[in-house]
């Protein structure tokens, strides 16, 4: 990540410099595979073109040197770098016994999701412009019908910029935050997620970085509320998200990050009842490798303001461990906890999280998210040493830190309340993963997820297991 930094020191200095942008952010979801350490960056193996030859009576040019490089594709002239960006991905899914408020949605579905971007990444000294289109799809429509898919600009951006100093950029963008609890780009929706925002980023040596952004996320209207009689006009003065976020990077044993996030929400045409909120939300973020093998990443974050226009206080923590053996499989061992504050009678709320990546962290089926949960969780996975293949068995156990409030899946959607619920463990939920990445661009992954309820889900209207299981492939440029 990088740091914010003064839009007219950046514009008015960063002039000067002649280096390039790093690469864009790009978020995976890696389930089936402990994540990759870090290594030194290389040089990627490049062709030159030689000149072609001119006639004798012609003098020579000054050319710039054309180079291909092969990791990530790319075409450099000179001090100007274009780079394509592709992606495709497909994916069947299949679930049993769908749960749905308080009662079972449906006793099966299946459904094929896909997604395929196409971009271009230009920089030139410290300019740089990026657009990326996507076409993200559900399966079984015809043209002309309801598609159930979009087809639309995910990213685009003008960036000024370089390293050593920092960046201004204005546009459509993803935005990751800490290890995306609470801002992420959720790259496993097929649809992900971008941000309109102006974002400031800057260096302050090697150690220290801070960054800033604020986004719009629903432009003001006026518009006419049927669901009350009589009706009424509604003006909405807009809905924006704001952030500032200091990182300082003490060593690879240490690093912090400290932010306060900020989210102002309207009510809209399309969902006139949506809430009304204005939360700010302080929280610091840790991660770090202090032995060979042994990463810990941990998170606090705390909330207060106005939500449904209630004055509320909520808190949200997490921690993760994992270690991995020197050994030919390269066996990981995983162990972790969260828990996020649920609506009580007092003054204690729901925890809101705010717009995160939240398929990663508490259970594959997606049952859950980081508001009214107590989850614990252990893993194991292991690596082939002949093939890069990935599997991880995790267990999760989880339960209500208030049994009287309500259960929400993934997305914010009510699984079930009752208020003379006293059982807070809903039950165990196990996934199995695996991922095979065949080359460099190209990976197929699966999986497949069995929740088990426990007392407290049966409170709840929900007594009998779900499943769900999926195959992915995803080619992309590396």
């Amino acid at each position: 990540m990088r740091s914010i930094y003064s839009v007219v020191a950046v514009t008015i200095t960063l002039l000067l410099p002649a280096s390039l942008h790093a690469q864009p952010e790009t978020p995976t979801q890696e389930t089936a595979a402990p994540p990759p350490a870090a290594t030194e960056a290389r040089a990627p193996e490049t062709f030159t073109r030689p000149p072609e030859p001119l006639p004798a009576d012609e003098p020579p040019e000054e050319e710039p040197a054309v180079t291909f490089s092969k990791n990530p594709i790319s075409i450099k002239i000179g001090d100007f770098t274009l780079t394509p960006l592709l992606e495709a991905r497909f994916r069947p899914e299949v679930r049993a016994n769908v749960y749905g408020n308080g009662v079972q949605a449906a006793k099966s579905l299946h459904f094929v999701t896909s997604r395929v971007r196409l971009g271009l990444d230009a920089q030139w000294k410290f300019l740089r412009v990026m657009m990326q289109v996507q076409d993200a799809r559900l399966f079984g429509t015809r043209p002309g019908f309801d598609d159930g898919g979009s087809f639309a600009l995910h990213q685009g951006i003008l960036e000024f910029g370089n390293d050593e100093r920092g960046y201004v950029r204005v546009g459509r963008q993803e935005i990751n935050y800490g290890n995306q609890r609470m801002i992420g780009a959720l790259d496993w929706l097929m649809g992900a997620r971008s941000f309109d925002a102006l974002r400031l980023h800057g260096f302050f040596g090697d150690k220290v970085e801070v960054d800033a952004f604020g986004s719009m996320l629903a432009s003001q209207q006026n518009f006419t509320d049927d669901t009350v009689t009589p009706p009424v006009t509604v003006r909405n003065n807009g809905s924006y998200l704001a952030a500032v976020n200091a990182i300082y990077k003490h060593s690879a044993k240490l690093r912090m990050e400290g932010y306060v996030l900020y989210r102002h929400d309207r009510p809209f045409a399309a969902v006139p009842a949506a809430p009304r909120n204005d939360i700010v939300s302080p929280g610091v973020f840790v991660t770090g490798v202090p032995v060979d093998g042994l990463r810990y990443t941990g998170e606090l974050t705390m909330q207060g303001g106005k939500q449904v226009a209630l004055s509320f206080f909520a808190v949200a923590v997490s921690g993760d461990v994992q270690y991995t053996f020197h050994a030919k499989w390269k066996p990981t061992l995983y162990g972790g906890v969260a828990y996020g504050s649920g609506a009580t009678d007092g003054k204690l709320g729901e925890f809101n999280n705010f717009f995160p990546t939240n398929h990663k962290f508490y259970g594959a089926a997606d049952l859950f998210g980081l508001r009214n949960l107590i989850d614990g969780h252990l893993a194991v996975g292991v690596t082939t040493p002949n093939a890069p293949v990935g599997l991880k068995l995790e267990l999760f156990n989880m339960a209500l830190s208030n049994p009287s409030a309500r259960w929400s899946q993934v997305a914010g959607v009510t699984l079930g309340q009752n208020a003379a619920n006293t059982t807070r463990n809903l039950g165990q939920e196990i996934d199995a993963l695996v991922k095979w990445r065949f080359v460099q661009w190209a990976s197929l992954s699966g999986g497949y997820t069995v929740f088990i309820p426990n007392q407290g889900a049966a409170n709840l209207g929900h007594d009998i297991a779900t499943h769900w299981a999926y195959a992915m492939i995803t080619l992309r440029t590396p």
